[in-house]
Parts: structure tokens; sequence; C-alpha cells
């Protein structure tokens, strides 16, 4: 197994280094050659996963962005439910938006817009390999900086990152995770950071969390953060209110309980902890959902602004962590939407992979994630709806707060350690990723 692996490495090594040739590219032939091989891999579990269970639900989220588009291309109104369904069900698609609709910005819809011209399935294995494309663009890039590592060492981060079960779910149900992944790994290797950010929040909303990394630099990183929030309002709005079509999502909403199943965020689990649902039951019935999950992510904030806010903070450190705190904080994020978390893993790897106190929890975090899927699946087993399936279903966002947490202490180390160690002679201070 292990030559298996080194073997694809290679092969994908070779072709990364005519790609990425050159001095001072973000990508290392390397890295990119790693990013490569995690794209085979996450491919090779949707083949599989399409082979065990046929091609139920695959692309069912991209088919909703498709319809909108189609029904956009009409002159219609992408939010209205009902135009989207009569679109999949004219285009023999298995999926349905049920009274939901299209329920992103309609920035992203524009950029969707093209694919809407395809047939669904070409359309639909279009945005795979163009999510595939991305995914190993994003890797390699995750895993430039991490040049003391060995190759076989690359290859076993980058068959985890194919193999993460939110990676996964996201390239089969055909969300835009994989992308937006991309743009954040871009900014977080200091490409033009605000403009990036601003780009992924326009897709996802709970990316824009990032722009707060910049409050790293005190004072200095308002301005960048306020243009950041401008950017990021007018990529959202403008789209809508010049073509006069809004949804009828509040944001508002998104706050209320909602103890459905495949809802992995810290509100799922508060939810399911108060209310009885199909799937489990209450440890704390009657306990005031809303004001308890704003508790809760008014702490992730407050602790992650104490520590970024702390003197000199390194730019991937201070993003990963708000990232990490957005990821589980935000509410009714599905299990996919972690696919974000990826980066502070990426950031942690080098500073925890020989220190067994700190790489117990990130790894327990990450192990937590990939297991919540086949609880997900098992959620309707008979005698499976106890008070244990409670806790069960809400691993996922355990998880989350494990990597986020180690992230923080790592953060904090990265300082300290350079603190006492002092300056390195002939070392070049960190690059200012403040830029618009």
């Amino acid at each position: 197994m292990r030559e298996v692996a080194t073997d694809l490495f290679g092969y994908a090594q070779a072709i990364a280094s005519a790609i990425a040739a050159g001095r001072g590219a973000p990508l290392s032939g390397r890295a990119l050659g790693a990013g490569i091989l995690a794209a085979v891999v996450a491919a090779a579990f949707e083949l599989h996963t399409i082979g065990d269970r046929g091609t139920s639900g695959l692309f069912n989220d991209f088919y909703d962005y498709w319809a909108a588009g189609r029904v956009l291309l009409q002159g219609g109104n992408p939010y209205d439910a009902q135009a989207l369904n009569q679109i999949l069900g004219a285009a023999g698609v298995h999926s349905t938006v049920g009274e939901f609709g299209y329920a992103y910005p309609l920035f992203f819809l524009l950029l969707v817009v093209p694919l809407a011209l395809l047939p669904a399935q070409a359309a639909g294995d279009m945005f795979a390999v163009l999510s595939l494309t991305a995914f190993a663009g994003a890797v390699g890039l995750l895993l430039t900086p991490l040049r003391q590592l060995g190759r076989l060492e690359l290859a076993a981060l980058a068959v985890a990152a194919g193999g993460f079960v939110p990676v996964r779910g996201s390239l089969y149900f055909g969300q835009a995770n994989l992308i937006v992944l991309l743009l954040l790994a871009l900014a977080y290797r200091g490409r033009a950071v605000t403009l990036l950010l601003a780009l992924a929040a326009a897709v996802k909303l709970y990316p824009g969390a990032g722009l707060l990394a910049h409050l790293r630099r005190g004072r200095a990183g308002a301005v960048p953060l306020f243009l950041g929030a401008l950017l990021t309002a007018a990529l959202i709005l403008l789209p809508n209110l010049l073509s006069g079509r809004r949804g009828s999502a509040h944001l508002l909403d998104m706050l209320g309980a909602d103890p459905y199943w495949s809802n992995a965020s810290l509100n799922g689990f508060v939810s399911r902890v108060a209310l009885p649902s199909p799937w489990s039951q209450p440890l704390l019935p009657g306990l005031a959902v809303t004001p308890v999950v704003v508790v809760l992510a008014l702490l992730l904030l407050a602790v992650s602004l104490a520590v970024v806010l702390g003197r000199d903070r390194s730019w991937c450190g201070s993003l990963a962590l708000f990232l990490a705190a957005a990821t589980v904080a935000t509410p009714k994020n599905s299990l996919w939407n972690f696919v974000p978390l990826l980066l502070p893993v990426a950031y942690c790897w080098p500073h925890v992979r020989r220190r067994p106190l700190l790489l117990l929890p990130l790894v327990a975090g990450w192990l937590l994630i990939d297991v919540q899927s086949s609880v997900n699946v098992a959620r309707d087993d008979p005698g499976g709806h106890g008070r244990l399936q409670t806790v069960l279903l809400g691993m996922a966002a355990l998880g989350g707060v494990l990597i986020w947490a180690t992230t923080a202490v790592v953060l904090v180390r990265e300082r300290t350690q350079a603190i006492l160690a002092g300056p390195v002679r002939g070392e070049r201070p960190e690059k200012d990723s403040g830029n618009v």
C-alpha cells in the first residue's frame, strides 16, 4: 500500500512540476502533486459511492443551482420554488427543491449560469470536474508552506484530505464548498485576501468571518476589514437589488431552533438537546435554544478576538481561527460546509505533528467529523432515537470546536515560542497580508 501511494504521489508530482515550475510560484511541485493526489482520492470515493448506492442524491444541491440558472435565463425568479421544480421535472431530474427554492445570493448564480446552458447531467459532471480542479489547487496551496515534510507524509495528508467526509459529500451532492475552498486557500497564502474573502462570503456567507483576521494588525486592520465588509455587502446585495429579485429567507430566522438531523452546527446540537425530534430525545427539555446558541457563538468570537488581538499573530493562524469558529457557529451549517476546516488543520499540522498533547485533539476533531456521516446514515435504525443519539448527532459540532480550540492554542504558542527564541539570524519578517 505504501508503494502504491508513493508511486501515485510521484506521478502526480511529475505532472505538477511542469505546471508549477518557476521561482516564486505559490504552488510547489511537491505540494501540487499532493493536491492532485487528493483530488484523485476524492474522485475515487465518489465513484465508489455511486457504485455502492447508485445515483440517488447525486448532484442534488447542484441541480438547485442549475434549475435556478435556467429560470434566470428564462427571465423568471430563481427564488420561486415552484418554477425550479417545474424545470427539474421537465429535465427528468430526481431532485426537487421542495418549498425552499434557491437559497444563495444571486451573485453565485450569475457564475453558475453558463452551466445552465448544458443538460442537467452534463452540467453536473462539468461542475464536479471544476470542483476537483479547485480542490487540487486548494490542497496544493495549503501544503506548499510545509516544506519540512517528506514525500510520504505529504502523500498521507493528501489522502486524508481527499477522504475527508465533508469533501466527499460536497463532491457527491454538488455543493460549492470545494470552489470556495480554493478562494480561502488563496487568501490563506496572502493573495488579494480582502477580495477573495469577500468573494467566498458572497457564495456561502460565513467565510466572511475571515475578514476579522485583519484585526491582528490592531487599528491598522480596521480599514481592510471595513472595505472587505463593504465589498461583501455589495456582492451579496447589489445583484439582487438591481435585478429586483429577492429571496424569502431572513437571516434572523436562522437563529431559531432546528433539530433536523443534517444541522451539524452548534445550533443543531443545542436544538436537539432542548427539543424532541424523530431522531433524538432532548437532554435538557425546555432549554432556550436561541439565547444559548447566541451566547456560545459570542464566546467563540470573543476568545478568537482575544487570541488574535495578541501581539503579532500570524495571518495564516488568525484566518484559520476565525474560519474554524464560523464553521461551527453558523446556524444550520450542514456537514458538507465543514470543508473550510482544512485550513486550520493545515495550519496546525506542522506545530502539532510531534506534540501528542496537541495532536490528539486535532485528530479527534477530524475523526468525530468523519464519523458523523456514518451516524447520520444510521439515524433511522430501530432503537436509535434515544439520548445517546442526541449526543452522537452532535459529534461534528464537537469535532469542529476541538479543531478551533487546537488552532487557538497553536496560535498563542506560535508567538510565545518566537518571543522566547528571539530573532533568527537572516530571517525575514512575515509578509503583511493586510492588502485588499
